[in-house]
């Protein structure tokens, strides 16, 4: 997406916030009509219409970071850079500019949230988790913990809470699937760009990976070179990475619990890995389509 059109969505984003605090006439003057150009190499060219009158104001192009690359001059980047930005602040100032309401006069709602689909995104996980608990045959303490571990990351601070409840996942839950999901996610916590608390989330991820190994020492019942098990972490890898390229997606263990079920054909629950797959692999699909028609898209592209 070009970065004139992600801009004229930020701040869609932030003038959805003023619906309440204007006229619906002057609210839809304003939004219908807002456009956003390049001036050259310099600047954006922001403009709205506004009771018939065009206003228009040059923003530079570094006031608004989006797109930041990684891998452009490596020799001054780490893992611990902070990737945060103050888009989200800037674009509010400019909606009180637009609207020439101040946060402190009137009360607005907040900026439309880009997670337009949490609760479809919390029942694929409960889906999933109950589809598997009961194929695979999990006890009572093993079905809790794994919903527990899922629906955690949609709370605040969620993944960190998340990295501490795989050590429980992995002494619980089918060791191979846990070891796996583990892994996975703890290296989504390394590559997570915000940096608080990222060492101990990685941590926590690497004790479960521990706990779920000595668990596979003591003698589980494996079965590594399994046509099954090949095709599912196969068909774990092509999920995420279907998700990751093509989908929206806000939490980590989206990207996590295929190879979580794809342990579970490892550990020889082989319909529940095909059920699990097969449900998150519709799931991809529909948050790919979906995330077009979602509030913060419709009309915008």
């Amino acid at each position: 997406m070009k970065t004139e059109h992600t801009l004229r969505h930020l701040l869609l984003r932030h003038f959805k916030g003023f619906e309440g605090a204007v006229s619906p006439e002057r609210f839809v003057e304003v939004t219908q009509s807002l456009r956003v150009e390049t001036q050259g190499r310099t600047a954006y060219v922001v403009s709205y219409r506004d009771g018939g009158q065009v206003h228009e104001m040059n923003v530079p192009f570094d006031a608004f970071t989006f797109y930041e690359r990684g891998d452009t001059q490596a020799d001054q980047r780490s893992i611990d850079d902070d990737l945060r930005n103050r888009n989200d602040e800037r674009a509010h100032e400019f909606a009180e500019q637009a609207f020439g309401i101040s946060l402190d006069s009137l009360p607005v709602r907040p900026a439309e949230p880009l997670d337009a689909n949490r609760r479809v995104a919390m029942a694929e996980m409960a889906i999933v988790v109950a589809a598997v608990a009961w194929v695979a045959g999990f006890d009572l303490v093993a079905s809790v913990v794994v919903l527990a571990l899922v629906l955690a990351e949609f709370a605040q601070h969620g993944r960190l809470i998340s990295s501490a409840l795989f050590g429980i996942v992995a002494i619980t839950a089918p060791a191979s699937a846990a070891l796996l999901a583990a892994l996975a996610y703890g290296m989504l916590q390394f590559l997570d760009p915000n940096p608080d608390r990222r060492n101990l989330r990685v941590g926590l991820c690497l004790l479960a990976v521990a706990l779920a190994g000595a668990r596979l020492g003591l003698g589980s019942d494996i079965s590594v070179w399994g046509m099954p098990a090949i095709g599912a972490l196969v068909l774990a890898i092509s999920i995420s990475a279907f998700r990751s390229l093509y989908s929206s997606h806000f939490r980590a263990l989206s990207l996590a619990l295929p190879f979580f079920c794809a342990g579970l054909a490892v550990d020889r629950h082989e319909w529940a890995s095909a059920i699990g797959l097969s449900i998150l692999a519709l799931g991809t699909v529909f948050t790919a389509v979906g995330h077009r028609w979602a509030p913060i898209q419709r009309g915008r592209i």
